[in-house]
């Protein structure tokens, strides 16, 4: 991981004339992303898109390897194409003509910042067989299935990649320690879950749509003050883990340290399960 070798690429590329294929967008706003991004890959921030999938994948390569993401988006600006070890990504020309600042009645909006467009919505674009994504509005053309995002890392060089994860029925309890035990373990932990969840709301008929990225372990206890079980101790809680209340922070919105029970500071073990899909976790 070479932070220095990252800023000196944004540096060369501020520097150079060159025209980029994505004429819309400002080179000195996504030179600022990109600065900004190197240092704090969490700002990476899909906005009002359904961009969680290539948010969440872009957070760990730029947290890793942040040379690696920077002449991702560097060369994807410059010339439509780039590549990640074997994972091939090229944007459609509607996704390349698309510029993110929408105005409205109050002025400018921006749905998206110029490298989170570059590099979210171009991977998404890449991925799609069928539909093109090249409108921040674009919900189903944005969706991330777990295939994808399994996918995706192991084309990227990741070798141990795990993908326990279901689209339509929830996941249990030994399947969310599993995911704590692989954080713990030195594992990037991607969870699938239902954004409602975060946002203490009901989850309606389409509960599994967000993928989060967990930076920190699971806690619990019945009382205010949560305890960090080691993976072992919260296994061995038995049925009563159900009704303590839970803890820990993920990756999500442009928000690198985002609690899981911020909108619902009583949030049970019970109920996020309610919620959760299971896990992608990968490791190099």
């Amino acid at each position: 991981m070479s932070t220095a070798l990252a800023q000196s690429l944004i540096a060369s590329f501020s520097a150079s004339k060159e025209a980029g294929v994505f004429r819309k967008l400002s080179k000195p706003l996504l030179v600022s992303n990109l600065r900004e991004r190197c240092e704090e890959p969490w700002r990476i921030y899909q906005n009002k898109t359904s961009l969680c999938g290539p948010a969440a994948f872009l957070f760990v390569i730029a947290k890793k390897d942040p040379e690696i993401y920077v002449k991702y988006i560097i060369d994807l600006y410059q010339t439509g194409s780039a590549s990640i070890n074997e994972l091939k990504v090229v944007a459609g020309q509607g996704c390349r003509d698309y510029n993110p600042i929408v105005k409205n009645e109050g002025g400018q909006f921006r749905a998206i910042s110029p490298a989170d467009w570059v590099g979210l919505a171009s991977l998404r674009d890449s991925e799609n067989s069928l539909f093109n994504y090249d409108h921040h509005s674009d919900e189903f053309a944005g969706i991330t299935l777990p295939s994808n995002l399994a996918s995706w890392f192991r084309r990227a060089g990741y070798n141990s990649i795990e993908n326990r994860t279901n689209v339509v029925f929830d996941k249990g309890l030994s399947n969310l320690l599993e995911a704590n035990r692989k954080y713990v373990a030195g594992h990037e932990v991607c969870l699938f879950v239902g954004a409602k969840i975060l946002l203490g709301m009901p989850k309606g008929k389409a509960p599994a749509d967000h993928w989060v990225v967990m930076t920190s372990q699971i806690q619990v206890n019945t009382d205010a003050d949560l305890e960090c079980y080691p993976p072992e101790r919260l296994e061995n809680l038995g049925d009563s883990i159900y009704d303590m209340k839970i803890y820990f922070k993920v990756y999500t919105w442009g928000e690198g340290s985002r609690s899981v029970n911020l909108a619902n500071r009583s949030l049970t073990v019970s109920q996020f399960l309610d919620y959760y899909y299971g896990y992608v976790a990968v490791q190099k």
